[in-house]
């Protein structure tokens, strides 16, 4: 009997899946549709994840939560957060705003990453004034409340302010025209 050389760390699993099918494809259910990609593109973005978690200053054994439905983002994060150390706590998108907010607290996470559509519940729920995030996050929410105008209050919304690249003009107006909210550059 031999002994395995390589440790069965999620890395390394993840990098092989990558290196063996690299165009093997993933596929998830989304509020649009099948999201279709490849093993090598799951891998990247877990990377990508990972390595933009460390330079928000997530380190090992800290813990990142994730609240999203089971799709292409959670398995991501499902990939990307133990791969860098991290320890992934995953959330039960079910559960009330003060059973969160309890869990969220003992558990002690870090941060918590949302996937584009628990973003829009998760601030149309609790009413949210003020809010801040890259233009990409913005341009899915116009998407969707395009696509359904119904599906999210953002009526408290007032301010959005945006970070890393200058938001497109048509996003700011289409924030204004349409949800009454400021999109400033920040």
């Amino acid at each position: 009997m031999t002994m395995q050389t390589t440790a069965l760390l999620m890395h390394n699993l993840l990098g092989r899946g990558a290196r063996v099918g690299p165009n093997v494809e993933v596929v998830t259910k989304t509020a649009t549709g099948a999201h279709r990609q490849s093993l090598a593109q799951t891998r990247d973005r877990a990377c990508q994840l990972a390595h933009a978690l460390a330079a928000e200053g997530i380190q090992s054994d800290e813990h990142v939560a994730s609240f999203a439905w089971n799709n292409h983002h959670h398995l991501e994060m499902y990939q990307g957060v133990p791969s860098m150390g991290a320890l992934l706590h995953t959330l039960n998108i079910r559960l009330s705003p003060g059973e969160l907010e309890y869990i969220i607290s003992h558990a002690e996470d870090q941060i918590i990453i949302l996937d584009p559509d628990s973003l829009l519940v998760l601030m149309s729920a609790e009413q949210v004034t003020i809010s801040a995030g890259v233009p990409t996050i913005w341009q899915g929410a116009m998407s969707a409340l395009k696509e359904d105008p119904n599906r999210c209050d953002f009526s408290n919304l007032t301010r959005v302010t945006c970070g890393g690249s200058a938001p497109p003009p048509a996003l700011m107006e289409w924030f204004w025209e349409e949800l009454k909210c400021e999109m400033i550059q920040g």
